[in-house]
């Protein structure tokens, strides 16, 4: 058996098994069909303009790139396939390089890689609802190759790629920077790494994140009031006493912690539970200082993280910003598996594993479009009827030109998706404002509760009562499923001498 995995095993295997990977999840989601949906939606607003930044807490590189792949298949849900998938399959490559460095071994190394679908933000969330995670994910281990890459072969080279990387992946999502800051830490404790940190030539590194991220901070200044109001109800830094706060924080940030490694660390711990014991003795040929770099990052993520909790009073700790900060913990836990599974058939136990992990996260996968219902989701936004309402607006149309505002994200990217042309716009999206293709077009207003999850705002209700309303009552369409729900939609012409046009019509 060993020695079959041994001739199967490699780089190519870890492609091929992306690929797999990419095109049984792209045929699932294309049966829900090619609706948008949650930060897709909203992403696909961006993309109508180029800018150095976009939204307060990440970066614009995810925009940029989505734009350029839009610019050969339009502003669809393939564009964002493409990209997902893509960006997959470089993570696995990136992984697979970092575990054969470290550990020295083609089996293991690939069986690391493909280990990543054994954490629950990757092998799950990733194909849920990550946008700008997706990037960080992929910036986060070509980073951690890069390192392992410069501490292993310290040359001007290794250098200028590490701070390459690190500079793009400034660009990714802001808090890649926490995983640099970690393994910048966890190198300064080590003998071994600190004179690599202490280079002279590591002043590339922050030399490159300058670079990068200069205009972008940049954009952030320009519109810091606005952003600070966001970013405040993004960490939770409500009203609430601060103390209270805190104690929320500090929840949700064990939480988060402890659920990085699920269901990775319980596979290890049921199948090999040595790999936890303090007295395992390193594998044979596995590069031990650098593997114990990597896992003391996450001590330090978890130090710092704590004392800022405290300091800030943030009260919300997402799960998928420890991605970066993470990541490079998991290869120190697959050095801990790789010592721990010595015995012959070791590798072919973790093989099963990992394919019944594969099995059961596309058979959940499949069941949850299938089902569409809870407990797999509560509102199931992938099978929203936008194409009735689409058709109406397309008829409402003609040939004109248009600018068109939803009253929430999900509706403006379908509308983006169906009127590539035109200028779309949200309401929960004020300070982003595409250009206009014409001097004073008609507007329209389109709205749904239902969709909305809440009835329209009074400030709003006017325009959505207005003289011309028209009214689309849509089915949703399941291939198992008959009478199921209906979707109400308001398109709503808006009065160009009215503030609302004056404020969400024009530019600005």
């Amino acid at each position: 058996m060993f020695q079959r995995l041994e001739r199967s095993a490699g780089l190519t295997a870890v492609v091929v098994f992306g690929l797999v990977w990419s095109a049984l999840h792209t045929v699932i989601r294309l049966f829900a069909g090619t609706r948008l949906a949650l930060d897709d939606g909203k992403e696909n607003i961006f993309t109508q303009s180029f800018q150095f930044g976009y939204l307060p807490d990440n970066p614009p590189l995810f925009e940029w790139v989505l734009g350029i792949i839009q610019h050969v298949t339009g502003p669809n849900l393939f564009s964002f396939l493409i990209l997902k998938y893509v960006l997959f399959i470089i993570s696995l490559v990136f992984a697979y390089l970092t575990a054969k460095r470290l550990l020295r071994d083609t089996v293991w190394a690939s069986l690391t890689a493909l280990s990543l679908i054994m954490l629950y933000q990757i092998g799950w969330n990733y194909d849920q609802v990550f946008t700008h995670s997706l990037m960080v994910t992929v910036f986060s281990t070509a980073a951690i190759w890069a390192f392992v890459k410069l501490v292993q072969d310290r040359t001007l080279l290794a250098y200028v790629i590490f701070a390459g990387i690190v500079g793009l992946g400034s660009l990714s999502k802001y808090n890649f920077s926490g995983l640099i800051a970690a393994l910048f830490v966890s190198a300064l404790l080590s003998k071994e790494t600190r004179r690599v940190i202490l280079d002279l030539r590591f002043v590339l590194t922050p030399i490159a994140i300058l670079v990068c991220l200069a205009a972008p901070l940049l954009y952030l200044r320009e519109h810091a009031g606005f952003y600070e109001m966001y970013l405040n109800g993004k960490l939770g830094l409500t009203k609430a006493p601060h103390i209270e706060r805190v104690g929320e924080g500090l929840v949700s940030l064990l939480v988060a912690f402890l659920s990085f490694y699920l269901p990775l660390a319980l596979f290890v711990g049921a199948l090999f539970p040595k790999a936890f014991s303090r007295k395992l003795p390193p594998a044979e040929k596995v590069d031990q200082s650098t593997l114990n770099c990597l896992g003391r990052s996450a001590v330090i993520v978890m130090v710092g993280m704590i004392i800022g909790v405290a300091a800030v009073g943030v009260s919300a700790v997402s799960e998928r910003y420890m991605i970066p900060l993470l990541l490079p913990s998991f290869f120190w836990l697959g050095g801990r598996l790789k010592s721990a599974a010595h015995k012959p058939g070791a590798s072919a136990k973790w093989v099963m594993a990992l394919s019944a992990t594969f099995l059961v996260i596309v058979g959940l996968r499949f069941t949850e479009l299938a089902v569409a219902n809870e407990p797999f989701c509560d509102r199931c936004p992938r099978w929203e009827p936008y194409d009735q309402m689409t058709d109406r607006v397309e008829d409402i149309l003609g040939d004109q030109d248009a600018v068109l505002v939803a009253y929430e994200n999900d509706t403006a990217g379908n509308l983006r998706s169906a009127f590539p042309d035109l200028s779309v716009r949200s309401l929960l999206l004020p300070f982003y404002r595409p250009p206009l293709h014409s001097e004073q077009p008609p507007c329209y207003f389109i709205w749904s509760a239902e969709v909305a999850r809440a009835p329209v705002v009074d400030v709003f209700r006017p325009y959505a009562e207005a003289p011309g309303t028209e009214i689309v009552e849509a089915d949703w369409q399941h291939p198992f499923k008959e009478s199921w729900h209906q979707t109400r939609w308001g398109i709503s012409p808006v009065d160009q001498q009215s503030s609302f046009y004056r404020d969400y019509c024009v530019s600005e």
